[in-house]
């Protein structure tokens, strides 16, 4: 792309932002953001002040990449100084993700980094809410993981913002994330840009410009050592009008050389870099040789400190590097001018005075206060060891270091035990800490080899109940329910266990005793464990044995009195900060009960504060939460707002199952609503998965069902009823609870496939389920049964009546539509029309087609038709009358003006649900912004 070509994309760039919509674009080539003549054009707008834009910019570096969102904390001004109390507000957060209340975290509420991108996640949303922003960042090919997969979200949203991302990267090196980056950028209609080398045409152009005079041939050739770089190009010049090697004569500037025969001196591209710096002052270069072992930008405190001296005189020496073109000002900070001067300064350094420059300025850091991910990056990029303070330094702080970035802190503590004696009393917690960090890390083997040697090399009641206890729930996360007990039972009843530890143990003993299908035993060993937790007053202890009876008495078929037990949980950790994972896993938990129990108003209360603490916790549980909320709003007939909160997933770690749970609300939803395209696209998924683990039925169930239905629609009856028949087979008839909301379909399609055996196995399956279970949906749906088997439409009617009332939309539906054919079939042609017309119509409602059309077919054949009451029109596809209830809830909330955090709270929504609501909302509207929803919604009285 030409100079001209980029300054035009710069301005359709500019005229989107102001106009309240946003836009990626990522430059992929040698030259950085100072560079881009794209970059250059955006930033000069004079319409980005106009509006208020506010312009934020930041820069990777090598140097602190193991430094998780840093350049985005940077560049988003998060400071706790800030006269900003959104970007104080978050610094706090981000200082303490969680209030250590003095002990260490054993079980970390989630990983502080994704809660850390939350953070900056609603900041950001909450500037773009105030006016349009552009943030541009550099050098992307050094960032993060965590900063890309940020980068990535934005992506994902910022088509919804009037927010403008910049990204620029080099070619080399190649990483899978940052493909994934530019894939991202291109499916959500970004723009990746790459910078080819100038060809020699164009390098002739630049020096042209920047000297004033056409380059000659000696000098062309000498450009050609740059490679068709910008920046290279530019630091040759410079290099030589420096050394006075240039001559200008009648409008060319060439080399000046008094022998033309002689041969063309080389001045090699980085001997111009190193070259720019031989002219500072020895202050200077010493500066910036500290600077180099800095992040991607830094304060003038932060050199001050680590350089010392005479302040007047660092701000002369500051004066000149700037003046050299060296630094340049970044808002309040200083960066380097370009990546390429900060390597070749890095690499100049010798590796000894490397290692002492290090050291210097991360301890002069330390004693001045800097924050603990900048100290503790200067002392891991140290080379060789460190033996004097920094052992010191990490002892005192890596508790706090692991809220912060774990991954900085587990790889300073595995460089750190090597060099530590055995006997020193800083090693024990250091180990423990990293056994800590391994668990949140999902390092199960550095986990079991840490607490395991922990176990077999000491007597401290201290040490040995939280090794065991990390090494117990890792065998737990991976279904070894044997080898835990096998730890928790030694370490429970030996007595060198601390009381405190040794209560809380025989409370994880119970837990296992659970998995394992030990229910009597389980009982009198959680029974136990809240006694010694009453008696102790630990509510660890006391929460997890009323978590192990919680899950006893669901697998005895008592929710109610699980409930009882979750709730008692709850009760004892309050507010806990420490037992955050453990919230969240109850009220998981919880709502799966209340759902069983058909109590949706309930979960309606609990759901939209479980997921605002989970997204700000950062944890794994965040996508099976989501899940949970698209399964309840699936059973109350809420299809969009299902799928939308399987989309507020996108990006965040899914469980082993959560893919065939997922594609099966897909698959179900489209089946329904005769969207063959996408069922096909999921049903592939359950051809993908056959295995039979005891999990595996319940993550497959509804692609199981989607399949059978596309089956019946085909008119392949007995495939259908076929399939569905796996819900009678032995995977199927333990361990499912959602089984018997599927029988009724299997009985009616093994009905319709003159399959009477396998309707009659179906119904009875569904009677003897309802027998044991205290859950009335399963005797509704037992009854439901029983009526087409019997040919009997009361029994379905009272299962009708039991839909209605509670809420069950779907299964609502299902049973009008059978029983208005039961009706028809037993001579009462009226009662049969008034029930197909109030099914025709939830259809409608729904948008399920293909069930629509298949109940009007089922009663045509008794001569009954709804005689077009009832039923609808389906819902357009664009325009406000696409919109969902919720949608134009949120719509209205947009309208005002308020951030998708905002709407969040407002609404009782999480912010990525309201956000996948927005992208909705624009795509139906056919808007491009949400100003454009503003103004469209101005019209409509229903939304002022």
């Amino acid at each position: 792309m030409g100079r001209d070509a980029e300054v035009a994309v710069a301005g359709g760039l500019v005229e989107e932002i102001v106009g309240g919509r946003g836009r990626a674009v990522l430059i992929v080539g040698e030259a950085g953001i100072g560079k881009s003549t794209l970059v250059a054009a955006v930033l000069e707008d004079a319409r980005l002040a106009e509006h208020g834009c506010e312009i934020l910019r930041g820069a990777c570096d090598v140097v602190a990449r193991g430094l998780p969102l840093w350049v985005m904390r940077e560049a988003l001004g998060v400071d706790p100084a800030s006269s900003d109390p959104r970007r104080a507000k978050t610094a706090e957060a981000l200082s303490k993700p969680w209030e250590a209340t003095g002990s260490r975290l054993l079980i970390m509420p989630g990983d502080p980094v994704a809660a850390a991108s939350e953070q900056l996640l609603s900041l950001l949303d909450q500037l773009c809410a105030r006016g349009p922003v552009v943030l541009a960042v550099d050098d992307l090919q050094w960032a993060d993981d965590a900063t890309l997969l940020m980068w990535r979200m934005l992506c994902r949203s910022v088509a919804q913002l009037p927010l403008l991302l910049i990204g620029t990267c080099r070619p080399l090196p190649r990483r899978d994330e940052l493909d994934r980056l530019r894939r991202d950028v291109l499916d959500h209609d970004g723009v990746v840009l790459p910078l080819e080398a100038l060809p020699a045409s164009s390098a002739s152009q630049l020096a042209e410009r920047l000297l004033g005079a056409v380059p000659g041939s000696r000098l062309t050739e000498q450009l050609a050592q740059a490679g068709g770089n910008p920046f290279y190009i530019r630091e040759l010049l410079d290099a030589l009008v420096r050394e006075n090697m240039l001559s200008v004569q009648e409008g060319i500037s060439d080399l000046a050389v008094l022998d033309p025969t002689a041969p063309v001196p080389v001045v090699s591209p980085t001997g111009a870099i190193v070259g720019r710096l031989n002219y500072l002052s020895e202050q200077a270069r010493e500066l910036l040789r500290t600077a180099a072992l800095m992040g991607p930008d830094f304060s003038v405190w932060d050199l001050a400190t680590a350089v010392a001296g005479d302040t007047a005189a660092l701000a002369a020496t500051i004066e000149e590097t700037l003046l050299a073109g060296v630094l340049q000002e970044a808002g309040p900070r200083l960066r380097f001018r370009h990546g390429l001067l900060k390597q070749a300064l890095y690499e100049a350094i010798p590796q000894s005075e490397r290692a002492t420059l290090h050291e210097h300025a991360a301890e002069a850091l330390s004693a001045s206060g800097a924050p603990l991910e900048r100290v503790a990056q200067l002392i891991m990029n140290q080379p060789g060891e460190a033996y004097g303070w920094e052992l010191e330094w990490l002892a005192e702080n890596s508790t706090e270091l692991a809220y912060r970035a774990p991954d900085l802190a587990a790889r300073l503590i595995e460089q750190a035990l090597p060099q530590m004696a055995v006997s020193d009393p800083r090693r024990a917690d250091l180990e423990q800490q990293l056994a800590v960090l391994g668990f949140l890390l999902a390092r199960h083997e550095q986990v079991e080899s840490i607490t395991s040697r922990i176990l077999a090399g000491t007597e401290l009641a201290e040490r040995r109940g939280p090794a065991a206890w990390l090494l117990a729930y890792t065998h737990l996360r991976h279904g070894r329910a044997a080898e835990a007990l096998e730890v928790v039972s030694a370490e429970a009843e030996s007595t060198q266990e601390s009381p405190l530890w040794r209560a809380r143990l025989i409370a994880l003993r119970s837990l296992g005793l659970v998995i394992e299908g030990r229910g009597a035993e389980a009982r009198s060993v959680a029974l136990r464990a809240l006694a010694l937790g009453r008696e102790l007053g630990d509510p660890t202890t006391t929460a997890y044995a009323h978590h192990s009876m919680a899950m006893t008495e669901v697998r005895d078929r008592h929710p109610q009195e699980a409930l009882v037990h979750i709730e008692a949980a709850l009760a004892a950790i309050g507010d806990d900060a420490q037992q955050i994972d453990l919230r969240l896993l109850l009220q998981g938990n919880q709502m799966t009960v209340l759902a069983d129990l058909d109590r949706f108003d309930e979960i309606a209360a609990v759901l939209p504060h479980t997921l605002a603490l989970a997204e700000r916790s950062g944890t794994p549980r965040l996508a099976q939460l989501h899940m949970q909320a698209s399964g309840v709003s699936f059973i109350q007939g809420r299809w969009d707002d299902a799928l939308t909160e399987l989309e507020a997933t996108a990006h965040l770690p899914d469980s082993a199952f959560s893919p065939l749970m997922y594609q099966g609300v897909i698959a179900l939803i489209a089946v329904h609503r005769a969207d063959r395209r996408t069922a096909r696209k999921s049903l592939q998924i359950f051809k993908e998965h056959t295995s039979t683990s005891a999990w595996l039925p319940t993550a497959r169930t509804k692609l199981l069902v989607a399949q059978a239905l596309t089956f019946e629609q085909d008119g392949r009856l007995r495939d259908a009823a076929d399939t569905l028949a796996t819900l009678l087979s032995s995977e199927y008839t333990a361990g499912v609870e959602d089984r018997a909301d599927w029988l009724p379909t299997l009985v009616r399609v093994a009905i319709a496939a003159q399959a009477p055996g396998l309707a009659r196995a179906g119904a009875t399956a569904c009677r003897e389920e309802a027998a044991q279970s205290h859950l009335p949906r399963k005797r509704a749906s037992a009854a439901w049964c029983q009526g087409l088997v019997e040919g009997d439409p009361a029994p379905v009617l009272e299962a009708v009546a039991y839909f209605r009332a509670c809420g069950r939309r779907v299964s609502l539906a299902h049973a009008l539509e059978d029983a208005a054919e039961l009706q028809a079939s037993a001579g009462a042609p009226e009662a049969a029309k008034t029930s197909l017309i109030e099914a025709v119509t939830l259809y409608g409602e729904l948008g399920a087609v293909s069930d629509s059309k298949r109940a009007t077919a089922r009663l045509r054949v008794h001569g009954i038709t709804s005689g077009g009451r009832g039923s609808r029109a389906a819902r357009p596809q664009t325009g406000w009358g696409a919109l969902t209830a919720t949608e134009l809830r949120v719509a209205r909330e947009v309208a005002q003006g308020s951030s998708n955090l905002e709407v969040a709270s407002q609404l009782l929504l999480s912010r990525r649900t309201v956000e996948t609501h927005v992208s909705h909302i624009l795509v139906k509207l056919q808007i491009r912004s949400r100003h454009g929803i503003a103004q469209a919604a101005g019209a409509r009285e229903d939304l002022g």
